[in-house]
């Protein structure tokens, strides 16, 4: 992952709030330093006006050597098939959104809209916009909304063939994500390895009459209740996901250093004594209870959540240690930021001072990576289905080519 300074992290948020978001690094900052003396005339032309105007406002606070307040915004690109090639390990799907690094700052919305061209040549009656909406939606499993998008010809079955070669496997999972579900149920529900309950109602209209001013009126209401069918445990699976790694980005950005700092101390100490340690467990001291429920989902998950730092004790640290979980412990403390900032969470937008910008996108590719290497998607369908006993193929292990991301937040 290349590295920028705070400056240089300012020429590329100008950049972007421009419209060049999906150019290269070089390409941005170039731009930018090409513009530099007059990067203000050029405010009515930014597709985001309000933001590049601060931005560059920005600039000129710290080419003066004053304070900069203003927090830069690096975007996921693609977020949710970002999550989807992760959980699948679907090679060709993560280097489609940048989880896995190809040398260009790719773009699938683009990507599959010049293919879709080149299939359809003079027949093409389609915007880049109206397949981005048409993928953002269908990686989940919607139907309508691409349906209403491209009707129902050749525009369509061109656009589902398109899918099914650049996402394979993550076409495949909307199959899977469909056959799974249930038809007696009201509810689903999962937990995520921060003890984050998930519970997601399945709801239909239902039509009643009712009365008014002497006259019977039709209305439609929404209620709890099972369907024949459904499309919706795709994209809730996704997005509690997607709120799993913000929390998880938070924690490990916006700690307290003093506690950190006490926790290594806890750890290293009871390393080598662990007959003092369990002299001093209490397995019935709630914060012990606690780091004991995150630990067993550590184990069925394969993901460890920063959260267990809080449970931490003289009186916990004994249930790790006799778990051999000391590597995992120190890994996780150890992904970490080197300091603790602020970050500003706009669902996969995170904000940032710019001194902090190579720390937020070492994080979320560490996020990214920590799924890879994850049982997270067969641990929530066991829940989902209820049936302990579900196993998925693993494809390739693509985990330590998404440490090489480098477009992954752009």
């Amino acid at each position: 992952m290349q590295e920028f300074t705070g400056l240089v992290y300012l020429l590329i948020d100008i950049a972007n709030n421009y419209g060049l978001d999906k150019k290269s690094w070089r390409e941005r900052i170039q731009w930018t330093r090409d513009h530099m003396d007059e990067l203000e005339s050029h405010l009515k032309e930014a597709e985001e006006p309000a933001l590049y105007y601060a931005s560059v406002k920005a600039l000129r606070q710290a080419q003066n050597k004053e304070q900069v307040h203003y927090p830069i915004s690096l975007d996921a690109t693609a977020s949710g098939i970002q999550i989807l090639s992760c959980l699948l390990h679907d090679r060709k799907a993560a280097s489609k959104c940048n989880v896995i690094n190809t040398g260009n700052r790719e773009d699938i919305y683009t990507n599959v809209y010049n293919i879709m061209c080149k299939k359809l040549g003079d027949k093409a009656k389609i915007e880049r916009e109206m397949v981005k909406k048409a993928i953002m939606t269908s990686a989940y499993g919607s139907q309508a909304v691409p349906r209403e998008v491209f009707g129902e010809g050749e525009l369509y079955s061109k656009f589902l063939e398109t899918m099914e070669e650049e996402l394979p496997y993550v076409w495949e999972a909307n199959k899977v994500f469909l056959e799974v579900w249930n038809d007696k149920v009201d509810s689903y529900h999962w937990i995520l390895p921060d003890n984050f309950h998930a519970n997601v109602k399945v709801t239909g209209k239902v039509k009643e009459i009712v009365n008014w001013l002497n006259e019977p009126i039709e209305i439609t209401k929404e209620v709890q209740r099972p369907q024949k069918e459904g499309r919706s445990i795709g994209a809730n699976l996704v997005h509690s996901i997607d709120g799993y790694i913000v929390r998880e980005i938070a924690r490990r950005s916006m700690y307290e250093p003093n506690k950190l700092n006490k926790v290594w101390s806890i750890v290293l100490h009871y390393y080598n004594r662990r007959d003092e340690a369990e002299t001093l467990f209490d397995e019935n001291n709630k914060d012990t209870q606690m780091l004991i429920t995150l630990w067993n989902l550590y184990e069925q998950t394969g993901m460890l959540s920063a959260r267990i730092i809080d449970y931490i004790y003289p009186t916990s640290v004994y249930y790790i240690l006799k778990n051999n979980g000391y590597a995992a412990i120190t890994n996780l403390l150890r992904t970490f930021s080197t300091e603790p900032f602020e970050v500003i969470f706009i669902h996969d937008c995170f904000r940032c001072l710019p001194n902090h910008g190579n720390e937020i996108r070492r994080l979320y590719i560490q996020l990214l990576y920590e799924i890879s290497k994850s049982n997270l998607l067969e641990y929530c369908l066991r829940q989902i289905t209820n049936n302990p006993n579900l196993t998925l193929n693993k494809l390739d292990d693509i985990s330590n080519e998404i440490l090489q991301s480098e477009y992954a937040l752009s």
